[in-house]
């Protein structure tokens, strides 16, 4: 904004309405734009619409126009990204709290060494990735990273037992659940 209080984008002093509207009409054209698109386009003389761009400094106040949408954008695109993550803390949120149902029904006793063992990795490895540390050392540590969902997923896609797991343990339940009680 110039010290008027205008944006390089609005209508300059001297510049006519019929003028202002042949600037929209270029600036309209976006990144790709030239006075010969423009006068094909409305069947004008470029010349002239020439002598009108450097008169009022058309091409500058459209670069200037052109970066301020992309600024939007950009701001538009941040605002709509915190929205997102909000959304996916809340499904994360219930997932967990269904998961956790689930996981409280499990008889303890009526699991095999083996599916206690591959819970209790599981359990190590989503604790890990929600603190931010590494799933393994090579050599020396990593730097710890912020916990992310993505972290998490991509634990339970390294390690498809546990997927399997958890499916079996599902299977256990549904089969106690249809077993009369002892």
């Amino acid at each position: 904004m110039n010290e008027g209080g205008l944006h390089p984008w609005d209508r300059r002093p001297g510049e006519t309405p019929y003028l202002f509207s042949l600037f929209v009409k270029y600036r309209d054209m976006g990144p790709a734009r030239s006075l010969r698109k423009m006068g094909a386009a409305l069947g004008a003389g470029h010349t002239q619409l020439g002598n009108h761009c450097s008169r009022f400094d058309w091409v500058d106040r459209a670069g200037a126009w052109d970066e301020h949408l992309d600024r939007e954008r950009r701001l538009e695109a941040v605002v709509e990204a915190r929205e997102m993550a909000r959304q996916h803390v809340v499904v994360a949120k219930t997932a967990l709290l269904k998961a956790s149902e689930k996981l409280g029904k499990i008889n303890a006793e009526r699991l095999t060494v083996r599916e206690a063992v591959l819970l209790a990795q599981f359990a190590v490895a989503t604790e890990r990735a929600a603190r931010g540390e590494p799933d393994h050392v090579i050599e020396s540590r990593q730097t710890p990273k912020r916990a992310r969902g993505a972290d998490i997923l991509q634990t339970l896609r390294e390690a498809p037992d546990l997927l399997d797991l958890a499916r079996q343990i599902d299977e256990r339940l549904a089969a106690n659940d249809a077993q009369p009680p002892d």
